[in-house]
């Protein structure tokens, strides 16, 4: 049975990492599905585990239920076509005497038509969108369009039950999304309970941070001879990206990549400092050690490389505490010895940036043009759209703060809070568009807001129960290898803060993975190898 862990474990996380990052298809969720099942089938039919662990499934179980719940109480609904014509929609616009109402409506509501049957919770966006766009142009006044904007919202909004958790829609395509969520949440649980040797944990750190650093490496490669095309797959000649500036390796997303290097640096490391522990003598003469040395070298150039700021600062900041965080431990207060190791990461920081700058100078002046943008912004009193979105999002928070609004609401729900100072900065990019669009937000660029917006304190509270775990295998953990892959989990968190890693799922389930697999090497250290230093 650990052939599992040694095989299809590492196996599936190449699978998915390769495959657009798991947004190839629908059959990565399947496989993801399939594979944690098979596993915790296996796990739990083979072994006895001690029931205090079986917290780890508290938090899932609660968003299950809560999910459950809120799928009986919708609070929306696409209409059926017996409501559409009773609607009226073009005798409204036909007798509506402002020209210019009359044009924003049909332009509108084609939209909101066209995507009411294929994609219902972005009609109700577009909806929303066109409401906002409306009401910042128009004064209102009973006029056929007023009154067929006010009509269509009645028409699709649905009376709640207040006490219930509410969902956007009840679509059978929200199960199969919440579905897919919650196996890769639950496969960093099946991997803690399947797993039953350290041995096993590092050969799966080993081969996905190989994997990782072979995706970095092709990724460098791939970024010096970039050349755009209109009909060009930009992820290995199979896919393309929804925008080719933003993409690395077989992310879609820069950001997103950065997040997934970071991740696979600190396990590199982890392994890295166990073959230190364990033979120091001999230690750059292992071959294992110098590809897990290239390993972190192709990962480190790759993050700045491929246009990330936010990944920059996080991979060199957390190394800089990582650093100061264990020679402190070892020198006991003695700062003099600290400043060696701090000053050989800034040293390392600034020769991976002037590897960058040298081979691909465009990606270094787009970032320090933009970090400087932002400041002269900041300073003239026009803040970063994620501080706008944030600020957005706290209102709609407020609002509903005990049960939320529903998993993956935020797209349907957000233009209805959505701030004037928001819809502005979004429609500055419409001036220098080449096709015309609608500017939604998708993502509030903070992944721990937007889960609370969507399970409320009730469905997000008990998360905190893995972050307790987290932070005190970094505290107490009695395994250097165990705390610095927690690091990289760290890391991640921090990234949620100003980004929407978990929407790539290859992400979630590296960082699920990572969690789990940092939590049962030290679980099993402090049960069973309490006398060695691993």
């Amino acid at each position: 049975m650990q052939r599992i862990s040694k095989y299809i474990i590492p196996t599936l996380l190449i699978v998915v990492t390769w495959a657009k990052a798991g947004l190839a298809g629908d059959w990565i969720f399947y496989t993801i599905s399939t594979v944690t099942i098979y596993i915790l089938f296996r796990t739990h039919n083979s072994q006895t585990i001690k029931k205090s662990t079986f917290i780890l499934y508290i938090p899932i179980i609660i968003i299950c239920i809560l999910f459950s719940a809120s799928y009986f109480n919708p609070s929306f609904k696409k209409l059926t076509n017996k409501e559409w014509a009773e609607l009226g929609v073009q005798e409204s616009i036909s007798n509506e005497i402002n020209i210019a109402k009359a044009q924003m409506a049909l332009k509108g509501f084609d939209k909101i038509y066209k995507y009411s049957e294929s994609n219902p919770k972005l009609s109700i966006a577009l909806f929303y969108h066109l409401k906002n766009e409306y009401y910042d142009k128009f004064n209102v006044n009973n006029s056929p369009v007023d009154n067929l904007i006010i009509k269509y919202q009645k028409f699709i909004e649905l009376k709640i039950i207040d006490f219930l958790p509410t969902l956007p829609l009840k679509s059978n395509k929200f199960i199969t999304e919440f579905v897919h969520f919650v196996f890769q949440i639950l496969f960093g649980v099946a991997v803690f309970y399947h797993i039953k040797t350290l041995k096993h944990i590092r050969n799966i750190i080993l081969i996905i941070s190989y994997n990782g650093g072979l995706i970095a490496l092709l990724g460098i490669l791939q970024k010096l001879n970039y050349t755009p095309g209109e009909n060009l797959k930009e992820i290995w000649g199979i896919w393309d990206t929804p925008e080719p500036r933003y993409f690395f390796a077989s992310f879609t997303y820069k950001n997103h990549w950065a997040c997934y290097a970071i991740i696979t640096i600190y396990m590199a490391i982890a392994l890295l400092f166990h073959e230190y522990r364990k033979d120091s003598y001999s230690y750059f003469r292992k071959p294992r050690v110098i590809f897990l040395f290239l390993t972190v070298i192709n990962l480190l150039i790759s993050i700045p490389l491929s246009g990330s700021r936010s990944g920059t600062f996080i991979i060199f900041s957390s190394l800089i505490l990582f650093v100061l965080y264990f020679s402190f431990k070892k020198y006991r207060g003695n700062y003099k010895m600290l400043t060696i190791p701090a000053l050989s990461i800034i040293f390392s920081l600034i020769c991976t940036i002037w590897v960058v700058s040298k081979f691909h100078k465009k990606t270094t002046d787009e970032m320090v043009n933009n970090t400087k943008i932002q400041i002269d912004s900041t300073l003239l009193g026009k803040y970063p759209l994620r501080l706008m979105l944030w600020d957005d999002i706290l209102d709609q928070i407020l609002e509903k703060p005990i049960l939320g609004y529903g998993f993956n609401s935020y797209q349907a729900i957000n233009p209805k809070y959505q701030s004037k100072e928001v819809r502005d900065q979004r429609n500055i990019v419409l001036n220098n568009a080449h096709h015309e669009f609608t500017p939604l937000i998708g993502y509030a660029h903070n992944d721990w807001l937007e889960k609370l917006s969507e399970f409320g304190l009730i469905g997000f509270g008990p998360f905190i129960i893995y972050l307790y775990m987290i932070i005190s295998v970094l505290t107490k953990g009695k395994s250097e290898t165990s705390r610095i892959l927690i690091i990289g989990s760290i890391c991640y968190l921090v990234y949620s803060f100003i980004d929407f890693p978990s929407r790539t799922p290859c992400n979630l389930l590296i960082f699920s993975l990572n969690v789990g697999v940092a939590l049962k090497y030290n679980y099993l250290v402090l049960n069973n190898y309490s006398s060695l230093k691993l």
